[in-house]
């Protein structure tokens, strides 16, 4: 019997020791230490981070104000060599002058769109469709000369020459363009929300030239109209593309992380149009000259991703 009651008591002592040494294993993997409370609690995950993707592209509109002075020429017409006819020849032709330009500071108006791309955060590029202001290029002059003297006179007052030849011409060009450009910028270290750049692009322009010529003749004797008017008139249009190209250098400001201010400085060339009239049977060639203009331009950009 006591044999019995010794070994039921060293079964539950050993029964009890497992549990000692079980519990703590047990509590470290399951239950955590604390209340019941805090045993009882699910541990929530952390939220994904979300990522923040920078743009790539970007859309743009621009309005601009240039300062150009206007260069047309012509060639063909000699006034005073059979251009009315086989009378008055003189031995001193009259060619259209340079002065005859007129060379007052145009101005012009500017306005297109855009989209970009950002390939790094100091490069970008961006091709442009732009719309200009028609620009108007005149030259105006008159003219004197003798057939019996040989007497080649530019609007001189105090001649006194008792028979002479006088005209007049009136040779306007009206020049609309549009312009297409690829363009590359360098941007700069941001100071803030300031960003500085430079730039420069290429590309082409779609020109319509508009030229209407008129000229008008006269004989004089002793200070009278002694015949004519004798009169001149041509008009004509043309299109042709031309080589484009520009370099600029500006500040954008963020606004907003998706909107920034754009003002910049740009130089802009345009290549030479042209167009021929025939004038009384002389081939006669209008040029608009190259177009250098300086501009100042105000847009906006807007990020996308």
């Amino acid at each position: 019997m006591f044999r019995k009651v010794s070994r039921l008591a060293l079964m539950v002592c050993a029964l009890g020791s497992g549990l000692v040494v079980a519990t703590p294993a047990d509590a470290d993997g399951w239950w955590g230490k604390g209340s019941i409370k805090d045993r009882a609690a699910v541990p929530v995950p952390a939220p994904m981070p979300i990522p923040d993707y920078a743009a790539r592209w970007y859309l743009r509109a621009d309005l601009g104000l240039g300062f150009v002075s206007p260069d047309p020429s012509e060639k063909g017409i000699i006034y005073g060599d059979n251009f009315y006819g086989p009378d008055p020849v003189t031995s001193t032709p009259i060619a259209t002058p340079g002065h005859w330009s007129v060379t007052d500071t145009d101005t012009t108006l500017s306005y297109g769109a855009g989209l970009g791309y950002y390939w790094s955060p100091i490069f970008r590029t961006d091709i442009t469709l732009e719309g200009r202001t028609e620009r108007k290029l005149n030259i105006r002059g008159t003219y004197r000369y003798d057939p019996d003297l040989d007497d080649e006179l530019y609007d001189d007052p105090n001649d006194d020459t008792e028979y002479r030849i006088a005209g007049e011409t009136r040779d306007q060009g009206k020049l609309n363009s549009g312009l297409f450009l690829v363009n590359a910028y360098l941007d700069f270290t941001r100071s803030g929300p300031l960003t500085p750049y430079i730039g420069a692009g290429v590309g082409f322009a779609m020109n319509k030239l508009e030229r209407t010529y008129s000229n008008t003749e006269y004989t004089y004797a002793d200070g009278d109209e002694y015949s004519g008017p004798r009169n001149a008139a041509a008009r004509d249009s043309t299109y042709d593309v031309t080589f484009a190209a520009a370099v600029m250098a500006g500040l954008s400001y963020s606004i907003t992380p998706v909107t920034m201010l754009d003002l910049n400085y740009r130089y802009l060339y345009i290549g030479s149009s042209d167009i021929n009239l025939n004038i009384n049977g002389v081939k006669s060639n209008f040029s608009t000259g190259d177009t250098h203009e300086h501009q100042v331009r105000l847009g906006l950009r807007w990020n996308i991703q």
